[in-house]
């Protein structure tokens, strides 16, 4: 008898090696071909004759290694997190009750709200509007409040290793954030400047209205963020991009947080750690507005699923608080309402029945969302264009843009350029840089190592997309593709991808955690004591990718400048009574970087043309700003005052003249 089940038994266990076998080899197989696929690009050199079809080579090579790799993990499972839902939904039966005080105190929301709107219709924006309307945001929570019941989260004793590397994480974080944070990058992109007019208005109290809408249409409650840094940090360049850094620290709080929830520990603190050593957060969290759709995206995002999965009105309160703030953020921002659309649609379809008690749960999210819209709902209405016009500009089916596309592109068909924009929508995680002055680091959204990750978390995700957090992650990661590159202008462009940095970190995080344990086993299979030697595998690894991100940026922003820059830093070492003409065929004296970094050092402009002839007012200030290009008025100047002193300031090279500076006698 006994014999006979081993008989039976045996066949199992070959079965069960032979299936280990294959899950290694596609295991391996997967990471040779996109680690292949990653390194073809690498040797591509710019106007390679060959450049298209290695690329093409490459491509085929990476979609290989992510389905191989997914293929490998199609039987892996991770442990019911915390946002998982589970096979069966137990708890579907389990219906919210709604309560007399809470429907209360969303009626007083409600109608403080609705008070608010009708004030600022018939009278403006007044205190008394503001007033109403903060108080209505904060009836919502009050309506969630319980005395009875509070729950605080429990932490495992295999969390706390982690969150004690997550502290690392953050003070590592803020050193490399705050580490020259006003000469790094050295340049002052237009747009940050003007940002940092509008938060410094709002700072300064210039600005008196917030239900209005200022620079590209954004409405100012979208500098929040940048002016709030400005009150406690000063309003100069520190407290603009002060908002940056903390914003980049809940970033990686943030990814934890739903990596831990929708997956486990690990994967949460190995996202945060590539976040940490990323030069695209780096670019991102020490600079202003671009990251602000992140964080507040994300912790919406993440509210909202813990509202849902265990019943939390105050959770899902917050989500739509964060969500209505999101959608008057930079324009990527409004990408959080699609997202949000498609868990909505995953659930109705897939866990209908577990779903539908909680419709009250989404009827809440919606009246937090129009309760914290507030006033800002009538300047929509008012000026429905505000909405959409900077996307009709950006539409890569624009006649404007597709006509610019053709210059840039050599292509003279509407499919020959969507097939471009595709080209470049999926290789700009490994291969074409960022097209925008706002970063321009010169590099792919991804580290080779980190590019390579991803690869295979997207194939993981793919054989895992019925999972609710593999059908958040690759919406994310499509809708941001789709709307925020593919349809865009002058794709890859990374102010209008920096809300793909949490999902982009998570999948890597996934393939990173496989591979932990898959090396992991290894090194217990060949003796137990080198099991640790798997962690220091992987902090070698995010060390060394870490140093050689580190490098990259500070060589790429350094140093580099425009001339604009250049001129607003040297005005600003000066006394502030100092004074100065500017004389230049392309800078204007009211230019918004001269504005923001050296206000009123500069009074007017002075054609050259009056200058070379009549020279400069007697009456005037005697110090002059010139353009590089105005090396012939210099000349002239020097001839007409004898005795003038010239200065002649460099710019990114010891030959390159960034401008000069005239005192005359």
């Amino acid at each position: 008898m006994n014999q006979t089940a081993d008989l039976q038994a045996q066949p199992s266990q070959e079965s069960v090696r032979t299936t280990t076998s294959v899950i290694v080899y596609l295991l391996l197989l997967g990471l040779a071909f996109a680690s292949g696929g990653q390194a073809v690009l690498l040797m591509i050199k710019p106007n390679n004759a060959t450049g298209g079809s290695m690329q093409l080579l490459a491509g085929l090579m990476l979609v290989a290694g992510g389905l191989l790799f997914g293929l490998s993990t199609f039987r892996h499972r991770f442990d019911l997190a915390r946002l998982d839902l589970p096979a069966q939904s137990t708890d579907a039966s389990r219906f919210i009750q709604p309560r007399l005080v809470s429907g209360l105190w969303l009626l007083i929301a409600g109608g403080l709200a609705l008070a608010a709107i009708y004030l600022f219709s018939t009278r403006g924006e007044t205190p008394l509007t503001v007033y109403l309307w903060l108080v209505s945001i904060l009836a919502l929570f009050v309506s969630q409040f319980r005395i009875r019941g509070l729950e605080f989260p429990r932490i495992d004793a295999s969390e706390r290793l982690y969150l004690f590397g997550l502290v690392v994480l953050l003070v590592s974080t803020l050193f490399t954030r705050v580490y020259h944070l006003t000469t790094l990058p050295y340049n002052l992109d237009g747009d940050f400047a003007s940002v940092g007019l509008e938060a410094r208005a709002l700072a300064t109290g210039q600005q008196q209205h917030i239900f209005a809408l200022g620079w590209a249409d954004i409405p100012f409650l979208g500098y929040s963020p940048a002016w709030l840094s400005m009150k406690l940090f000063g309003t100069g360049l520190a407290g603009l991009n002060a908002s940056g850094v903390v914003e980049g620290l809940l970033v990686i709080v943030g990814v934890y947080l739903l990596g831990r929830d929708l997956f486990q520990a690990r994967v949460g603190f190995l996202a945060a750690a590539l976040l940490t050593v990323s030069y695209t957060h780096l670019a991102a969290s020490r600079q202003s507005v671009y990251i602000d759709p992140v964080v507040f995206m994300l912790f919406a995002i993440y509210f909202l699923l813990i509202g849902l999965r265990e019943t939390r009105g105050w959770a899902v309160i917050a989500s739509g608080v964060l969500t209505a703030f999101c959608l008057q953020l930079y324009y990527s921002g409004r990408l959080v309402l699609p997202i949000l659309a498609f868990v909505l649609i995953f659930l109705s379809i897939f866990h209908r029945t577990w779903l539908r008690p909680r419709l009250g749960l989404i009827l809440l999210w919606g009246l937090a969302i129009l309760v914290t819209l507030g006033p800002m709902l009538l300047v929509f209405y008012r000026g429905p264009d505000a909405l959409i016009a900077r996307s009709r500009e950006v539409f890569i089916l624009n006649p404007e843009v597709v006509q610019h596309e053709d210059g840039v592109y050599h292509i003279h068909t509407i499919l020959a350029l969507l097939l471009e924009q595709a080209h470049r929508t999926v290789l700009l995680f490994h291969y074409f840089p960022d097209k925008g002055t706002q970063f321009a680091l010169g590099l792919p959204f991804l580290d080779p190592f980190t590019a390579t990750l991803f690869t295979l978390g997207l194939g993981y995700t793919i054989c895992h997309w019925r999972r609710l957090a593999g059908w958040l992650l690759l919406s994310w990661v499509t809708l941001g593709l789709v709307i925020g590159c593919f349809l865009t202008v002058n794709p890859p462009f990374w102010p209008r991808l920096m809300i793909l940095l949490p999902p982009v970190a998570l999948l890597a995080a996934i393939a990173f955690n496989f591979l932990y344990e898959f090396i992991h086993r290894g090194f217990i299979g060949l003796s137990g004591s080198l099991a640790p030697a798997a962690s220091l595998v992987v902090l070698l690894l995010l060390l060394g990718v870490g140093w050689r991100n580190w490098n990259l940026y500070v060589n790429a922003k350094g140093s580099y400048a425009t001339p604009r820059t250049f001129i607003a830093r040297y005005l600003a070492e000066l006394p502030p009574a100092t004074q100065a003409h500017l004389v230049s065929a392309y800078f204007k004296y009211q230019d918004r970087e001269f504005e923001f970094l050296a206000p009123g050092h500069l009074v007017d402009n002075l054609p050259s043309e009056q200058v070379v002839v009549a020279g400069v007012p007697r009456n005037s200030t005697r110090m002059l700003i010139l353009g590089a290009e105005q090396q012939a008025v210099v000349e002239r100047l020097q001839n007409l005052y004898p005795g003038t002193a010239v200065e002649a300031h460099s710019g990114n090279t010891p030959d390159d003249v960034s401008f000069y500076v005239v005192h005359l006698p």
